[in-house]
């Protein structure tokens, strides 16, 4: 029975202090059923998408009728989670401090293809596959992550070289087609989505007692920060050439939770 894991980045590498990439593991049977519960769920407010930071500041979609409802915001966020808790298996995340970047030289991130993007995502993809190594799945798993980050192809390359599936790279949005129709895109990058943006509040007010986090948690996984002790860590093992066959295992963060 093969694993699908969807992935989306929270914050950025050049304007802001962390950069969080964030998703869930689940069997895709189990993301069949997901699909077609979100779908239905939104569709009972009419609402085409599920994006968080539009959703906290009403904006978009929810730029009308939402802000004061408190109520139906409730409703949805409720039913959107038990969504979630109810189809998949094992969440995952990483937050990188960018600034711990520059213990690496340049010449350490040109050879191993790491920028704040994909050290966060290859990390996920590390913990993955450990995670899968335990609980005896056998097949690879299919990697998705949200397109348009800074990074993409520095996290293919890394993710090939070391022995993983290559990813696709998907939007989060229902994309139209030439003919007027719509091209639907994955609505657990939406999950993963809400996940990276509750992770990158969380990290930032160093404080996870927000309702939503707290239900996150109650998730399985866990949520690992790279501060510069750990980029100087991994820094030591990626420059020691027969510790090379290991990056599989030994790519990872401290874990906060």
């Amino acid at each position: 029975m093969p694993i699908a894991a969807y992935f989306d980045a929270g914050g950025h590498q050049e304007d802001q202090k962390y950069l969080v990439v964030a998703g869930f593991a689940a069997p895709v049977k189990s993301w069949i059923e997901f699909e077609l519960s979100w779908r239905n769920r939104l569709s009972k407010d009419g609402l085409e998408y599920f994006h968080a930071v539009e959703f906290a500041h009403s904006r978009g979609q929810f730029a009308r009728d939402w802000r004061a409802d408190e109520t139906r915001r409730r409703s949805l966020l409720s039913d959107l989670m038990n969504i979630i808790k109810r189809n998949v298996s094992r969440k995952f995340s990483t937050v990188i401090i960018n600034e711990a970047l520059n213990e690496m030289s340049d010449d350490t991130k040109t050879q191993f293809h790491i920028n704040a993007y994909s050290l966060a995502a290859r990390t996920c993809a590390a913990r993955l596959r450990e995670w899968m190594f335990r609980e005896r799945w056998e097949q690879e798993p299919q990697l998705i992550f949200e397109s348009g980050d800074i990074g993409a192809g520095l996290l293919t390359k890394s993710l090939i070289r070391d022995g993983f599936p290559e990813p696709s790279f998907k939007a989060k949005r229902d994309q139209p087609n030439t003919d007027g129709s719509n091209l639907p895109a994955p609505t657990a990058l939406q999950a993963a989505d809400w996940l990276a943006y509750e992770v990158f509040l969380a990290t930032k007010a160093n404080d996870v007692r927000r309702w939503a986090m707290e239900q996150f948690l109650t998730t399985p996984g866990n949520v690992g920060l790279y501060e510069a002790r750990d980029v100087k860590r991994l820094k030591q093992i990626l420059e020691v050439p027969a510790n090379e066959l290991l990056l599989g295992t030994l790519w990872d963060a401290r874990r906060l939770t």
